[in-house]
């Protein structure tokens, strides 16, 4: 079992709420059993966030990023292919897989459900998600990880957070960015 926990950092370019994200990644592996992946992100002083209404039935929905979303990319580094996990304050959530750089975006058919924990108390928001990863990194020696997200103020703005920003303009899906190893 191993676990690396981080600091997420908002795009230096643009102007952002003053907040502090942290977020931890977590590699469970039992014998005998299909390795978990466990990824926690905590928000101190959410208070200027739009977190949304809670679903009644949360759903696997499209598009989440278009409002706060707490996100993660994991992949076998020795392959182009990986996984994006999207997760909304609402309960909404969604996992993709794609083939390569922003290539062959699909739902990932493994996950029906994917329940995750949230907690909100004192303008801290905490969100807490344990799965099973996808069948296709079962066997992978070393997961490659970038933790991110996107967080909607109450003025609609939006701002972009992430271990790394590599790139001019925010791109979560560059795998410079993925600095996790688990």
């Amino acid at each position: 079992m191993s676990q690396l926990q981080s600091r997420l950092h908002p795009f230096a370019q643009q102007s952002a709420p003053a907040l502090r994200l942290d977020a931890t990644a977590q590699l469970l592996q039992q014998p005998g059993q299909r390795p978990e992946l466990l990824l926690s992100y905590q928000i101190d002083a959410a208070a200027s966030l739009l977190m949304g209404e809670p679903s009644a039935e949360p759903k696997r929905c499209d598009g989440l990023w278009n409002h706060t979303c707490l996100e993660a990319f994991v992949r076998d580094p020795a392959v182009d292919a990986y996984w994006e996990y999207n997760l909304s304050p609402s309960g909404d959530w969604n996992v993709y897989r794609l083939d390569g750089y922003r290539q062959g975006l699909r739902q990932e058919s493994a996950y029906g459900t994917l329940p995750f924990k949230l907690r909100q108390r004192s303008g801290t928001v905490a969100l807490e998600l344990r799965c099973c990863l996808p069948p296709s990194l079962h066997r992978s020696a070393e997961l490659q990880l970038g933790l991110c997200a996107v967080l909607q103020e109450h003025s609609g703005r939006l701002s972009y957070w992430a271990l790394s920003h590599p790139a001019s303009e925010p791109d979560f899906h560059d795998p410079r960015g993925w600095t996790l190893r688990l």
